[in-house]
């Protein structure tokens, strides 16, 4: 059986719907507190769905809203908790679901510029970055402007305020906090050959303590990989 993802409203997930990705969230992660866990939900307006008949097989959490910085006023789409279940991943399914929703969220965003900022637990959430976009920040990928730079600095600490780490964009994590499960987001040796995954273990050496590196991407079309924006432009 093939899977489907859809976007839902989070006013709209069912009771049912939000056991089943808390139970996946607490496969991955340790310390999941399903209070904290629902009010992070409701603080976002969309979840992208992946699914397998009656089975949840991922999902990621969406908020989008305006920042103003500098004199200028940017679109951000902020993603929280996200997860797919080992059996299904591999697949682009929810990326691609992902990226044709950014696409939406570009064309309604008229003149203003648009950003996705994610917080990055593990190596593995940090590496998306590298496989749609050019350039991102902070990454080893080419140069984002001052500008960009400031802008993720300026976002994390209106989001994330008395958290964050002035240097080097980090944001600390409580003591007993969520992290990923050891297995999950290791680092081994071989992982290590990854130049990707070792810039992301220096600028965030205790993210198995659940510590968040913050990051930044613009969302233009030009700055998307082109086999991923050959992708996200197929009509489906």
């Amino acid at each position: 059986m093939r899977t489907n993802t859809r976007i839902a409203e989070i006013n709209d997930i069912s009771t049912s719907l939000k056991g089943k990705m808390f139970s996946l969230m607490e496969r991955y992660y340790e310390n999941v507190d399903y209070k904290i866990f629902e009010d992070d939900l409701y603080s976002k307006d969309k979840v992208i769905l992946l699914e397998q008949g009656d089975t949840l097989c991922g999902f990621s959490t969406q908020k989008y809203f305006l920042h103003s910085y500098a004199g200028e006023q940017v679109g951000v789409v902020f993603s929280g908790d996200t997860i797919v279940d080992r059996p299904y991943r591999g697949g682009m399914h929810l990326s691609i679901c992902w990226g044709r929703m950014m696409l939406d969220y570009l064309q309604s965003n008229g003149s203003k510029k648009l950003y996705w900022l994610l917080t990055s637990k593990g190596y593995k959430t940090y590496r998306f970055l590298s496989v749609f976009f050019n350039t991102y920040y902070p990454g080893l990928k080419g140069q984002v402007t001052p500008f960009e730079k400031e802008l993720c600095q300026n976002i994390a600490l209106y989001l994330f305020g008395d958290r964050m780490m002035q240097d080097p964009g980090v944001i600390s994590a409580a003591s007993n906090a969520q992290c990923v499960i050891e297995d999950e987001g290791e680092v081994t040796q071989g992982r290590r050959s990854d130049p990707h995954v070792r810039f992301f273990e220096e600028r965030n050496p205790r993210h198995s303590q659940g510590d968040e590196l913050v990051c930044l991407a613009r969302f233009e079309k030009s700055n998307l990989r082109p086999a991923i924006l050959r992708q996200l432009e197929v009509i489906s």
